[in-house]
């Protein structure tokens, strides 16, 4: 393999650019009389911020949030919540997806387990996901099999201190909320064993919803917001007991 040949597979994989384009750009620059190092080099620079992610690296998963799609100004993007298991640590991550990665989130199903590729940001947000395969669900423990492997979910009782994080809750619900116009539940007060305040959880998750009723005890993945009156949960995934 030429070094050509292997500058346009390694940045393939980093950008998911299709390396025919890549390999046209860097042609056109070595037309215009650069050397193939500095044609490689000057594609590198106009694609710096692409480039900057780090390296791409192997996730079991299960999908434990996906919520709603948003719109923004270049499209709708999306966000979805994993729970990896790697040599026994347990952790939740958030995976973000943009207009043109919408079709591979498609492919992930709440609630079901997959290996794939992805790239790790400095926050721990993972993006760029690739080599999505659908894997055996006993790889990563189910939320309802976390109690057990002593897992620690957030305390309600801080519920306002995690303003702008997602988090994997524990707890019952106190009182179901539903809508007026539908009679649909839309959200539900919830707390844990040491709560004195229920939190309220809106429910924004695009996917199948459990039947909830007030008393049911849930695990509920959800992204943190300021609501009129403090902090409110937006459930992107609900998982019975």
């Amino acid at each position: 393999m030429s070094y050509i040949e292997q500058q346009v597979e390694m940045l393939s994989e980093i950008t998911e650019k299709p390396k025919d384009d890549i390999l046209a750009e860097i042609q056109n620059s070595i037309k215009e009389g650069y050397s193939e190092p500095a044609a490689v080099m000057k594609w590198k620079s106009q694609h710096k911020k692409e480039l900057g992610a780090g390296e791409s690296k192997d996730f079991m998963i299960r999908v434990i949030g996906k919520g709603e799609l948003r719109e923004g100004d270049y499209g709708k993007y999306g966000y979805m919540g994993f729970l990896t298991y790697d040599g026994g640590v347990i952790e939740t991550k958030v995976a973000s997806f943009s207009s043109s990665s919408l079709p591979k989130r498609e492919l992930l199903e709440l609630g079901k387990v997959y290996q794939l590729k992805a790239f790790e940001k400095g926050d721990g947000t993972i993006n760029r996901i690739k080599a999505i395969k659908e894997v055996d669900g006993e790889t990563v423990p189910k939320v309802q099999e976390l109690v057990a492997m002593d897992f620690k979910f957030k305390p309600l009782k801080d519920f306002d201190k995690y303003v702008g994080e997602s988090y994997l809750f524990h707890g019952w619900v106190g009182r179901i909320i539903k809508s007026k116009d539908s009679g649909q539940v839309v959200g539900f007060e919830f707390g844990d064993e040491d709560t004195v305040v229920p939190a309220t959880f809106w429910i924004h998750c695009d996917a199948e919803v459990p039947e909830i009723e007030d008393g049911s005890e849930l695990f509920v993945y959800a992204y943190v917001g300021m609501g009129r009156d403090g902090a409110v949960g937006n459930a992107s995934g609900i998982f019975k007991a």
